[in-house]
């Protein structure tokens, strides 16, 4: 038998030789290679997608989506930055600043840089120091945000000077541009207001806003990682669209003119206590508005601040009846249509009531259903004397001879019924019973005497200067040049003969002054014509809960460069009935008495203002020969007859 031993030097059996090291590493060396080779090739393809991926993507976007990603890179690049211009400014006639643009304070807060248990005592802080409610700055202090307006726009440089001064986290200060009032509260209703965002919001500031209002422009700016702005070089800077600063509004108010309405306005209230008064002041000549006051009035630099009621402005938003101071009107527009004569007489009765005649279709009259009265008997007036006195009576038949047509042609004339045109947000255009509705006994003898119409003070005062300036109506002009361009005057209709109000008015309403209601008004030195109004204000049931007292005068009466009007709402009645001449006559004499040495017109010589001293000239000439009744008779009148047809 072989020997076992032989065995080794032959092949070894099957699995024998696992424990070899040299074979066992030759055989994990060969696997790992399969396997590596595997991972090889895998890992290629996957590099070859994640390229294939790319690259279609880097098509997409550059190729397909490139216009659509170019814009969204140049949006996030480039941008603009508003170029804010300045509001026109607001300028008396002279030139002296009402309303301008300024750089001011703002004031905000970062909540989230104040602690919780802080926040108490910062509200308290802040508010004192911008003057608000402390409630309110704890309010946006508890707010889950990063910023919170506490009050922009802060005007009172008190104010403005402590804000540096305020060491306190969260505490933001910006400067923005806002209006300015440096005159306050004078002719605040005038100038009005504008809002935050520089609009106007009232008054002349919303009439003129397209001219007052700013055009901004744009500045392109390129940005940086951080999203800082940085300006642009000159030469890429093509889209520049420069701001264009907004216009100025030259007013025809003059600030030394409103000075002394306000001051006489303020002394009135003050010893009557009217619950509203207004005041306007007119260049006769052309209509200009050299002053306009309403009160209760209100400081524009602290408007937000201020009730409603207060910011309204009366002189063209209020509308009442013009009571005795519309009883010129009527007398003139009779005399000019030659309805009655200057010489011509009036019954007011021995006890001052009159019953209104029912006139029939044939002309007769017969007794009517309506009786007026007047303050006092006044027995038989002369045409003159019915307005010096104010007559009641006496009106009414003047109106009665005028006739329904003639007297709602000259009302309507006069700008009654329709607004002035001002341009003033608000404005009303009053009250005129139309004509279908008029009657001979109640609507005819009621306007005559200034009743069931209404007006407002501007509307009133513009028809009242038409008797001042030789009949004409202007438009009353509050502007004398807008955005660099002149506004001329408005003449729109001659309503009254000129020849018969120098004649004939305009002594009658001078002798108002000198003799009649309106003594109050005098001034040494000049010829002052005027005329005075009383009106009731009527509640529930008829009862009369107070009264309308006006006044309105123009002087020097010969050439006249001014008219005021001064009306005062319900003022006290503890003294009697307040009339016109008494509560409203002293402050238009304290008006015109300063405009006229303002103005330096030359007082007459030998003219004590009483009327005793120099009634001569051509003033006076209607008064000592007599009237106007040849127009009359030239439209088949007869001279000097009165109601009825009646010889005097």
């Amino acid at each position: 038998m072989p020997a076992r031993g032989g065995d080794a030097q032959g092949v070894a059996p099957v699995g024998e030789g696992r424990g070899i090291p040299g074979v066992e590493m030759a055989m994990m060396t060969v696997k790992e290679q399969r396997a590596a080779g595997f991972r090889a090739v895998v890992l290629t393809v996957a590099i070859m997608l994640l390229f294939l991926g790319m690259g279609g993507r880097y098509f997409h976007i550059m190729v397909v989506r490139h216009r659509e990603f170019r814009q969204l890179a140049r949006a996030q690049l480039n941008s603009t930055r508003e170029l804010r211009g300045i509001r026109g400014s607001i300028l008396d006639r002279f030139g002296r600043e009402l309303a301008l643009t300024r750089t001011l304070d703002s004031v905000a807060v970062d909540p989230g840089m104040v602690e919780p248990e802080d926040r108490e005592r910062v509200a308290r802080v802040i508010a004192a120091a911008v003057r608000v409610d402390p409630a309110f700055v704890r309010k946006q202090l508890d707010r889950d945000c990063r910023f919170r307006w506490i009050r922009r726009l802060i005007r009172n440089p008190e104010v403005s000077a402590r804000l540096p001064m305020l060491d306190i986290d969260g505490l933001v200060l910006r400067k923005e541009l806002g209006r300015c009032y440096p005159a306050g509260a004078a002719a605040s209703h005038l100038v009005g207001f504008a809002g935050i965002d520089g609009g106007g919001l009232a008054g002349i500031e919303l009439a003129f806003d397209q001219t007052l209002r700013s055009r901004a422009g744009v500045k392109p700016v390129m940005r940086d990682g951080k999203s800082g702005a940085v300006s642009l070089p000159a030469d890429l800077s093509a889209g520049t669209v420069l701001s264009e600063d907004g216009g100025d509004v030259l007013l025809a108010l003059d600030l030394t003119i409103q000075a002394f309405v306000d001051q006489a306005l303020n002394d009135a209230c003050a010893e009557w206590t009217p619950e509203s008064a207004v005041a306007v002041v007119l260049d006769p000549r052309n209509g200009d508005v050299l002053a306009m006051a309403s009160r209760p009035d209100f400081d524009a630099v602290n408007f937000p601040d201020e009730p409603a009621a207060s910011r309204r402005n009366r002189v063209i938003a209020d509308v009442y009846e013009p009571g005795s101071t519309m009883k010129p009107l009527v007398a003139a527009a009779a005399l000019d249509r030659g309805a009655v004569s200057f010489r011509q007489t009036f019954d007011c009765t021995d006890d001052g009531a009159w019953e209104v005649p029912r006139i029939r279709k044939d002309g007769t009259r017969r007794r009517g259903r309506r009786t007026i009265h007047d303050h006092k008997p006044m027995g038989r007036l002369t045409f003159s004397e019915v307005v010096v006195h104010s007559s009641n009576i006496g009106m009414a038949q003047i109106g009665l001879e005028l006739g329904v047509e003639e007297t709602y042609r000259h009302i309507r004339a006069l700008g009654f019924g329709e607004s002035t045109r001002s341009g003033l947000g608000g404005e009303e255009a009053g009250i005129v019973t139309r004509r279908s509705e008029w009657t001979e006994v109640y609507t005819l003898p009621s306007v005559s005497m200034g009743h069931e119409i209404s007006a407002t003070p501007l509307q009133f005062a513009a028809a009242f200067a038409s008797l001042a300036n030789g009949g004409v109506l202007y438009k009353p002009r509050i502007a004398i040049a807008v955005g660099g361009k002149d506004v001329p005057p408005l003449p729109l209709r001659q309503v009254f003969d000129p020849t018969v109000l120098r004649d004939f008015m305009t002594p009658v309403l001078v002798r108002v002054v000198t003799e009649g209601t309106g003594k109050r008004a005098r001034i040494p030195g000049y010829r002052v014509g005027g005329k005075t109004g009383t009106a009731q204000v009527l509640g529930e049931g008829g009862r009369t809960v107070g009264y309308i007292s006006s006044f309105v005068a123009f002087a020097p009466a010969e050439s006249p460069r001014f008219l005021v009007f001064v009306l005062l709402n319900k003022p006290r009645r503890d003294r009697g009935t307040p009339y016109g001449g008494t509560v409203a006559a002293p402050a238009v004499k304290e008006i015109l008495e300063r405009c006229l040495g303002y103005a330096e017109v030359p007082p007459l010589d030998g003219w004590d203002g009483s009327g005793g001293t120099g009634r001569t000239g051509s003033l006076f000439r209607g008064e000592a020969v007599g009237g106007r009744g040849s127009r009359r008779s030239a439209r088949g009148g007869v001279e000097g007859a009165g109601p009825g047809g009646r010889s005097r």
